[in-house]
């Protein structure tokens, strides 16, 4: 499960950084360190992340300055907080700001990481939907899944594909999907049954549905 995960450490304490670095961090895909909320934004910033872990008192930013930003950037992304200390105060902020969790210092490794666990497996179950036979979408990284494969879409092959799940079990009309795609309602319907076409090679026939002078509609999971 945590294999794959990209976690993003942010602690002014060098001692703590390296400890816990060395202590789990070869349990993920990758494990980043920055020693400040100004370090950790601009990482964030510049790279992929899945979970962010992070001190509350840092020296130029600090850890609910740095999350506030960092939810501009990624509303979903799950964050565990760290202090050492218990402030109502503090944790009212956290819960303000959508922080996903909170924990007290010392750190423990294991505990830590079976929180990662849990926060993980709770966004897998409320963010991705079955569709389809074998395929699952991810609401939060717009992605695509053949099982565990990845179905690689175009651009609008994707934006289109991502609108019918927002409107997941409704149909979409061809204006709204015209326009999201092409910002132009009144674009021909022969690229449109096109896009589906593709879409349709790519996954399977009856994942798009076509409701004739309505829209489209995503299959319901079976």
């Amino acid at each position: 499960m945590t294999k794959n995960l990209k976690i993003l450490f942010v602690e002014d304490e060098e001692r703590i950084r390296t400890s816990l670095k060395e202590t789990i961090g070869e349990e993920f895909n990758k494990f980043s360190i920055a020693k400040d909320g100004k370090e950790g934004l601009e990482k964030f910033s510049n790279t992929h992340f899945d979970l962010v872990i992070s001190d509350i008192s840092m020296p130029k930013m600090s850890g609910l300055e740095m999350v506030a930003e960092i939810k501009k950037i990624s509303k979903n992304i799950p964050i565990i907080l760290l202090s050492a200390y218990s402030e109502k105060e503090k944790l009212l902020q956290a819960i303000d700001i959508g922080v996903t969790k909170y924990l007290i210092k010392p750190l423990d490794p294991e505990e830590l990481l079976e929180t990662i666990s849990e926060i993980i497996q709770k966004d897998i179950s409320d963010n991705i939907i079955k569709l389809n036979k074998a395929y699952l979408f991810d609401l939060n990284k717009n992605i695509l899944y053949d099982s565990t494969r990845i179905v690689k879409l175009t651009k609008k092959e994707l934006l289109f594909v991502t609108l019918l799940m927002k409107n997941h079990g409704e149909i979409t009309s061809k204006e709204a999907i015209k326009e999201h795609i092409w910002s132009d309602k009144n674009t021909d319907d022969t690229l449109l049954r096109t896009l589906v076409r593709r879409i349709r090679a790519k996954t399977d026939k009856d994942l798009i549905q076509n409701h004739p002078t309505l829209g489209y509609k995503i299959s319901n999971s079976l």
